[in-house]
């Protein structure tokens, strides 16, 4: 997986352009027009803005870390310098809001994250905006083994769409942790999961059914007993996954999200069926020859 972008990413911290310590920041949305943002409070920080003469308008109530990191880059490529506000905690990590000027309002609109709480950043880290079409990319890293890396689209509505996010995910039965990355439809739905890992059934990317049946569940619990089975050789998608070693597959040809099915983890690395236990031989009947 490529590890390139945090590298990158973090270098918007030493950008010409990002101001830290001031209360106040005036910048130019374009030639002869000209917007104040001003950061105000102590225990938490109320950000606002006011272009031209305009009324004052609330962008965002922020935690007591420093604001100390603003962008303002063409987000949605409109001709209209954008607003890139953050906190980096003193750090090179900067946790981002994003907000479009809209000309036709006179006022800005944030650019919501579609999935904080399932992403790999869990909100905007690091953004580094694209110089040829409305379109970001952001990096995180919270240890060793856990990086995220997440790609946009910007809607002319003011909604970021996914592309594709990376991390890792951790598998019960598993050596170590699997690179996961997920690519989307252009609704922002899941499309597919691509999952790579040295020594795990992932290997290669290649989805194939490992052994000779491997259990498929309707839903991911064990409770009521598998519905059906993947034979040897059969490929499948992944494209969803949950707690306790559950992947959500799709079938070739299989468009309904009805026809979904869940397998577990630990099937695709013992082999349950190869390790059953042999019918054993039908014992000789009893004598009954009569005495």
């Amino acid at each position: 997986m490529k590890r390139t972008l945090l590298a990158t990413a973090i270098l918007v911290l030493l950008l010409p352009g990002a101001y830290a310590g001031a209360r106040d920041h005036t910048y130019q949305i374009k030639p002869g027009l000209t917007a104040v943002v001003t950061v105000s409070g102590q225990d938490r920080h109320t950000v606002s803005a006011r272009v031209g003469k305009g009324p004052v308008q609330q962008l965002a109530v922020m935690d007591d870390e420093a604001v100390d990191v603003f962008e303002t880059p063409d987000i949605d490529h409109d001709g209209y310098a954008d607003l890139a506000i953050g906190q980096s905690g003193g750090g090179t990590q900067a946790r981002m809001r994003l907000f479009l000027y809209r000309p036709n309002e006179g006022r800005y609109q944030e650019i919501r994250h579609p999935a904080p709480e399932a992403s790999p950043c869990h909100g905007f880290v690091n953004p580094v905006f694209d110089a040829g079409k409305p379109a970001f990319s952001t990096g995180c890293r919270y240890s060793a083994d856990n990086l995220g890396e997440e790609s946009y689209t910007v809607r002319p509505d003011g909604t970021a769409v996914p592309v594709s996010w990376s991390t890792q995910v951790w598998f019960p039965q598993a050596s170590a942790k699997v690179d996961a990355q997920y690519e989307f439809h252009g609704d922002g739905t899941v499309a597919r999961i691509l999952l790579e890992g040295e020594g795990s059934p992932f290997d290669g990317g290649d989805n194939v059914t490992p052994f000779d049946r491997v259990d498929l569940y309707d839903a991911p619990d064990i409770k009521n007993g598998p519905s059906t089975q993947l034979r040897s050789g059969e490929r499948y998608d992944v494209v969803a996954l949950r707690p306790a070693g559950w992947l959500q597959v799709r079938l070739p040809g299989q468009k309904d999200a009805a026809t979904l099915k869940w397998l577990r983890y630990v099937d695709l690395v013992i082999d349950r069926h190869g390790r059953a236990a042999p019918a054993q031989d039908a014992a000789p009947a009893p004598d009954r020859q009569a005495r």
